[in-house]
């Protein structure tokens, strides 16, 4: 709380936290829209965590995918860090876990060819997002940022 150095500052973020229990006390999250940016569609993120298998067999792809996941140009992940630059906004998390999966016609895998494209693995410029494994969600989080800091209410 030490950003929050005005009294104002303080009874502003009370007062938001008291309208957000409000608000969200009986949400239904996931069926009610909530999950939008700006009023869009809404965005999914993959990120560099997982396995990658090619025809059952699992491909070590080394630290390079990591740093190639960190450094790569997304409009999700810009989204988000233009929201988180604001002063305020609810920040709704859900981490999904499943499997994706995309059919590529050629003769040799080529590990090469594996890139990421808005947060999304790709393969050459075939993105590999299709869910075949039914999407569960395993974490779940919903919170006020308010002047760079998370209010869980």
């Amino acid at each position: 709380m030490d950003s929050l150095s005005s009294r104002g500052q303080i009874q502003l973020l009370d007062l938001m936290l008291d309208k957000c229990r409000e608000y969200f006390d009986d949400f239904d999250y996931q069926n009610e829209g909530f999950g939008e940016i700006d009023y869009g569609d809404g965005y999914e993120e993959f990120n560099g965590d997982g396995r990658i298998t090619v025809d059952g067999e699992t491909i070590d792809m080394g630290d390079e995918w990591k740093d190639a996941y960190e450094k790569h140009k997304s409009e999700p992940h810009d989204l988000r860090m233009k929201l988180t630059k604001q002063n305020w906004s609810i920040v709704y998390y859900v981490q999904w876990k499943s499997s994706w999966s995309a059919t590529i016609e050629e003769d040799e895998f080529d590990k090469k060819k594996l890139n990421w494209k808005d947060s999304v693995v790709q393969y050459g410029d075939t993105p590999i997002n299709e869910d075949i494994a039914g999407r569960r969600p395993i974490a779940e989080e919903i919170y006020l940022l308010f002047n760079g800091e998370e209010h869980s209410f």
